[in-house]
């Protein structure tokens, strides 16, 4: 494994590196990206060029985040707007690009596959998300040919899922992967949200700010040192 190329980060990195416990790990990178959804049926995600951290270039995002539509009333669900529709998807399209070679170059010889650890990070400041809601169906979609995913691709069923301290923790086994081969393959997580209130305008909507969630988001390969 070149493990120097792995472990450049940048000093001006302050969300740090994942580390999942009861195993010694090194993460060939991350990427954070904030992004914020406005309070419509029109939702939009606001994603800007300062917001992108990258420690080391292997992980970047590609295309627009996506996130469920809502109004002070509740979601959108099916062009309608009901306080009893209280679940919606979060998706993050992101990309491994090793930018010539191949992902198995930064594999020891007898890897066929990694681990992929994902955190969504709650930014709501006056709002405990993950105490409202839930978000324990988290899947992904791969392609080493497109970017584009239906809501068939996400057959990938993450392995664990833990919320503490703001930040939902994700890992998915791709321990047999598929395009070692290549040096970019497309993925995408799909969080799907499940708000456990009775009123969401008053538990959810009034404490956000400006009337928009926000989160932020970690990808990150996780390796074995042996």
């Amino acid at each position: 494994m070149k493990k120097n190329k792995l472990k450049r980060i940048s000093s001006k990195i302050f969300f740090g590196v994942l580390f999942l416990s009861n195993i010694s790990l090194i993460s060939i990178g991350f990427s954070a990206w904030s992004i914020v959804g406005a309070a419509s049926a029109e939702t939009q995600i606001q994603v800007s060029a300062a917001d992108v951290i990258d420690l080391n270039q292997y992980f970047t995002f590609v295309d627009s985040p996506a996130i469920f539509e809502y109004t002070s009333n509740g979601l959108v669900k099916d062009h309608a707007i009901s306080s009893a529709t209280l679940d919606g998807y979060i998706e993050i399209p992101f990309r491994i690009d090793i930018k010539g070679g191949k992902i198995r170059d930064h594999l020891s010889s007898n890897r066929t596959g990694f681990t992929l650890g994902t955190v969504l990070v709650d930014r709501n400041q006056n709002l405990d998300l993950f105490s409202v809601c839930s978000a324990t169906d988290v899947k992904l979609a791969i392609s080493n040919s497109t970017s584009e995913f239906s809501k068939t691709d996400y057959t990938a069923v993450s392995q664990s899922n833990a919320a503490a301290n703001k930040e939902l923790s994700s890992s998915f086994d791709l321990s047999t992967f598929p395009y070692l081969d290549e040096s970019l393959v497309y993925f995408s997580v799909r969080y799907k949200v499940n708000f456990n209130v009775t009123d969401f305008k008053k538990e959810v909507y009034d404490k956000l700010s400006n009337g928009s969630f926000r989160f932020s988001f970690k990808a990150g390969g996780i390796f074995d040192n042996e």
